[in-house]
């Protein structure tokens, strides 16, 4: 079987999150490439080399564009577990496998079997987000990192995060209260995007009268053209180069160790 083939672990399950989020999310999205950008900035800051022979599962992996990321800039390699296996099936990572999978399982297989846990955009999501902690960590070695992403500022909700299937968006204090209950020492907990702070502010306008998910999806996620895609990329590249911890930003980033 190719590494691109998808194993299937668990059965099927009802899911809630929109298709259409992934028909957008391709490479070249600015949005993607300011998330890539911020994430090896704190892996830099704190000194995790990029060289290591790592293996780390990606949950909630969608498409896998994360993993193809992570692959490209490492040498790290990640494996993708998700629950829409319309989505496993465009994952193109090239050095991990990919699992059809319920986390909640824990096969036993996976027991401790990673290095790091990536954990980009998808807790947001999770109404239960103390026995998803649980779960996750039962696949992560002690010792091991766990690094994740979800939207800022409950200030910023909008149609979209409900659209998203977003139940909540985190500021520091909760993702700490969050982290603290579970055996993790937190190394890192920074904000980026600050210059989509306005942009999220225009969402909300923007997607408050669309009524279906898909247009909302849309108008919320998709750049209106291509040169504002270039444009948005331009001034990641200055932010990420001279901001790596803004006061504030529309996501958060927080890194922890496994005790």
């Amino acid at each position: 079987m190719s590494k691109r083939d998808v194993r299937i672990l668990s059965r099927p399950l009802a899911l809630g999150f929109p298709n259409e989020w992934y028909e957008i999310a391709c490479e070249g999205h600015f949005w993607l490439e300011w998330r890539l950008a911020a994430f090896l900035n704190l892996i830099d800051d704190l000194g995790i080399r990029r060289d290591q022979p790592w293996r780390g599962l990606d949950i909630g992996c969608g498409n896998g564009i994360v993993r193809m990321q992570i692959e490209r800039h490492c040498a790290w390699s990640v494996d993708g577990a998700d629950l829409n296996e319309e989505a496993l099936r465009l994952n193109r990572a090239e050095r991990g496998e990919t699992f059809f999978y319920n986390i909640h399982d824990r096969n036993e297989e996976l027991a401790e079997a990673y290095n790091f846990i990536i954990l980009f955009d998808v807790l947001e999501h999770i109404e239960e987000a103390g026995r998803f902690l649980d779960s996750v960590l039962f696949h992560l070695r002690p010792g091991g990192w766990l690094f994740i992403n979800v939207p800022a500022l409950e200030a910023l909700r909008s149609a979209y995060d409900q659209a998203a299937g977003h139940v909540r968006r985190y500021d520091k204090a909760m993702m700490t209260r969050e982290l603290a209950a579970h055996p993790l020492d937190l190394r890192d907990l920074r904000y980026w995007g600050l210059s989509l702070l306005p942009l999220l502010l225009l969402r909300t306008l923007v997607t408050a009268r669309r009524r279906s998910t898909r247009e909302i999806i849309q108008r919320g996620f998709e750049p209106p053209s291509p040169w504002i895609n270039q444009l948005l990329k331009m001034i990641m590249k200055i932010e990420a180069r001279l901001v790596h911890r803004p006061v504030l930003g529309t996501s958060l980033l927080a890194t922890a160790v496994k005790r």
